[in-house]
């Protein structure tokens, strides 16, 4: 694995992946404080969900209007909105005093979740090229894990200074990144997007969203419902304390940092995202199956099913995210870019509040992991077809040529 060794890529690697985390934090974060949000607001669970979902909502809603500013702007005036609004939401968050102030704060870090992944796609895009940006997608996408890693330590630093603490804590540093961000501005008017074999003909027909944005929704599904639920499931059904519980959440971050610039770094090397995206959907699968057997086995079963989901689930946008940057129009990449994540956010809308709404009326967190496993198993079979289909038009590429 080789690491960005140019100092403008160095500088630009810390930018973009502060970023990733400023602007995914929410989610994670939310999440790890599921055990002691609820019962200090009186929430139920279904009411739990929906402050997550109102973070996608608004991801999914406004990823395509910032895929067109991004590519109308720059990425760099995208990346200082990112941190800034993600500051904001947590500052809303810190001071509500009801479920309607956490979802106001939700929908505002929103906008910051729907910048950070198109104005930092379109950066790497003009700054890196060829042969390299594996290794950048993949360090700047985990930023999204390393958020993931520092919230599941963050429900034992509430016992401290309390949720609100944490909240206010996560707004100053995420306010703090603007400043990170501010000096690009001037350099952007004297850059000219690079071009390469990926924009070379020309802002052509989109081929990647209409395959990709449908797996997106699938693992976004997935993915929000583990993110949301997993520490409050520990918690219930594993016999975890609040605090080992989010350590659940930082076992997945942590394997997730590693898991995205491996899993990057070997779709530079391949042909096409689709195989590496099907084996990411049987591990995810997999991981649900370890998260039920710890309502008929030991506990051990849910470190495990981390450790395995952080190594697949959680890695998939690394290889989504290069994908567009490799098969799209460089001037277009915003704007693919915003339609995958309204895709994926459309998905993570979707998983937390039926999964919720389900546990509320069962009782039992069986039927939701079991959706969600077969949620990942569908995701299998997409990633598949889309293979096939490209292994098609290679062969008739091919013997066209041949002709």
């Amino acid at each position: 694995m080789t690491a960005p060794t140019d100092p403008r890529h160095l500088r630009l690697a810390v930018m973009l992946t502060a970023a990733m985390a400023a602007g995914t934090l929410t989610q994670f974060l939310v999440g790890a404080l599921g055990p002691v949000l609820i019962p200090d607001l009186d929430l139920s669970r279904t009411e739990f969900g929906v402050v997550t979902a109102s973070f996608f909502v608004a991801g999914a809603v406004l990823s395509p209007m910032a895929g067109r500013w991004t590519d109308e702007l720059g990425g760099q005036p995208l990346v200082a909105l990112t941190f800034f609004t993600a500051g904001l939401g947590f500052g809303v968050m810190g001071i509500a005093q009801s479920h309607l102030g956490l979802v106001l704060g939700s929908v505002i870090a929103g906008i910051a979740g729907a910048a950070a992944n198109p104005a930092t796609n379109l950066l790497v895009a003009e700054q890196v090229p060829e042969g390299r940006r594996g290794t950048l997608i993949g360090i700047k996408q985990s930023g999204v894990q390393i958020g993931a890693f520092v919230a599941g330590f963050l429900p034992a630093a509430s016992t401290v200074i309390g949720w609100r603490g944490v909240m206010f804590a996560c707004a100053v540093v995420s306010l703090a990144g603007t400043a990170l961000a501010a000096p690009g501005f001037r350099q952007r008017r004297a850059r000219r997007p690079r071009r390469d074999r990926a924009g070379s003909a020309g802002s052509g027909r989109d081929r990647i969203s209409p395959w990709l944005a449908p797996y997106a929704v699938l693992m976004g599904a997935g993915g929000a419902a583990v993110s949301t639920y997993l520490p409050l499931y520990a918690y219930e059904a594993g016999g975890f304390s609040a605090s080992r519980a989010g350590l659940l959440a930082a076992l997945i971050g942590l394997v997730g940092i590693i898991s995205r610039i491996l899993w990057a770094r070997l779709s530079e090397r391949v042909d096409a995202a689709a195989g590496p995206l099907a084996i990411i959907g049987i591990g995810s699968a997999a991981s649900l199956g370890l998260f039920l057997l710890v309502l008929v086995g030991p506990s051990s079963a849910l470190w495990v099913g981390a450790l395995v989901f952080g190594a697949s689930g959680a890695a998939w946008n690394a290889v989504g995210m290069l994908a567009i940057i490799r098969g799209s129009d460089v001037r277009a990449a915003g704007r693919v870019s915003g339609r995958v994540l309204a895709g994926f956010y459309a998905g993570l809308v979707i998983g937390p509040v039926p999964f919720g709404f389900a546990v509320d009326q069962t009782g039992s967190y069986v039927g939701g992991w079991g959706a969600v496993a077969a949620i990942y198993l569908i995701s299998v079979v997409l990633a598949l077809a889309w293979g096939r289909r490209l292994a098609r038009q290679t062969i008739t590429a091919v013997t066209d040529e041949g002709r």
